[in-house]
């Protein structure tokens, strides 16, 4: 662990190296979300020294350490979030309803201003033009991936959710005219990215819903959407997620009215004939 390495390491570190880990040791939840210049700047040191501390406490490289340290703080965050939940749980007063609502409005209102036009005019643009679409995103992700698998199938027929124990079958039947959609939330998961990677390699489009431009979602993605993803609880929130989920499938219904009212009507017919409604006698 990144923390247990720089207490190791740290009396054979230089004094900028010095200033930079007890930056990221102090402040490891903030330094998460930061480049490596942006630590810099707040630690009083250079962008390569940050690329030399890496090296020194036993990483491979930056990216090795930032990754780490991205795992640590998630881990704080969540037992942080839990004590704090179990601490004011007598001193809560009706207020903590509203705080709760007030925390989900705000993430759709951050989410809706990085959403642009554009971008959901090229995710759309990717979901129709696929042969196949491919959904990647487990644990909580589910919560989005689940979701918006079932309703692109229910409205196209052409959409499938890659069970987790079957990332390696499926990711090898992937070809350029597919699309992969991907959920990558803290905890960013190694499964999914390599989901992605494959993707990648095989030409496959790859439509992203994240949360930052350094998640490692981002950059990967032919066109990634931010949501934010704040709670008031110990868990994020996957409210704004799901929403640019509605967003997205609402404009694909809007783009193939036709396409898509035949699927509902066969569907509808099938669900039928299995007999699936409740019986209201």
């Amino acid at each position: 662990m990144i923390l247990n390495r720089i207490k190791e390491k740290f009396n054979e570190l230089t004094p900028a190296q010095k200033k930079a880990a007890h930056f990221m040791q102090n402040n490891i939840e903030e330094a998460a979300s930061l480049t490596a210049k942006e630590i810099g700047e707040r630690s009083g040191c250079s962008e390569p020294t940050l690329h030399r501390l890496a090296k020194e406490i036993g990483y491979n490289n930056y990216l090795e350490m930032s990754k780490n340290l991205k795992e640590v703080a998630f881990e704080k965050r969540v037992m942080k979030r839990f004590n704090n939940l179990i601490a004011n749980s007598e001193n809560r007063q009706g207020s903590w309803i509203d705080e709760h609502f007030e925390v989900e409005v705000d993430n759709l209102n951050e989410t809706m201003q990085l959403i642009s036009k554009s971008k959901l005019a090229k995710s759309v643009e990717l979901v129709l033009n696929a042969q196949q679409i491919y959904v990647a995103g487990w644990r909580a992700g589910l919560s989005v991936t689940s979701y918006i698998s079932y309703v692109l199938n229910y409205l196209l027929g052409n959409t499938r959710l890659i069970p987790q124990g079957e990332a390696a079958e499926y990711s090898n039947y992937f070809t350029s005219e597919d699309l992969l959609i991907v959920s990558g939330f803290p905890r960013y998961c190694k499964t999914t990215l390599k989901v992605c990677e494959t993707a990648k390699e095989k030409g496959a489009k790859i439509l992203s819903l994240t949360d930052s431009e350094i998640s490692p979602f981002y950059p990967i993605a032919d066109v990634a959407i931010l949501a934010k993803t704040r709670t008031k609880g110990m868990i994020d929130s996957y409210v704004a997620p799901l929403s640019i989920v509605h967003l997205i499938i609402n404009e694909v219904a809007f783009h193939q009215p036709d396409i898509v009212r035949d699927n509902i009507s066969s569907m509808e017919q099938s669900l039928k004939n299995f007999d699936l409604e409740y019986n209201w006698k």
